[in-house]
């Protein structure tokens, strides 16, 4: 089954929230992840294929959060669509296991 990077806790909902300026405006389909590529014992978390400006500088701010706070996992679960930054969102969101920082593989 695909794998997929996970930045924070799964939300309760099974869904992820979709902010706009910092305030919280809708809902996405499914819980919000990041493609991956595994390279050796490093997993690399891809941008979407035709990323905008939000995806690039959530995926920045979602590194750095790895160094603060941790909490980041290698999930699973079945794509039922893009969010609005082009992520994949995945319903049945199950987490395989917490990587670590060490484990994370900037690009």
């Amino acid at each position: 089954m695909k794998q997929y990077i996970r930045f924070g806790e799964l939300p309760r909902s099974g869904k992820s929230t979709i902010f706009f300026r910092g305030e919280p405006v809708g809902e996405e389909e499914g819980v919000s992840v990041w493609d991956c590529k595994q390279d050796g014992d490093k997993y690399i978390p891809l941008l979407p294929d035709v990323p905008n400006e939000d995806a690039k500088d959530d995926l920045f701010r979602m590194l750095n959060y790895t160094y603060m706070y941790g909490n980041v996992y290698l999930v699973t679960g079945r794509e039922v669509g893009r969010g609005q930054d082009g992520e994949p969102l995945i319903a049945n969101a199950e987490i395989v296991r917490e990587l670590s920082i060490e484990e994370i593989k900037k690009t």
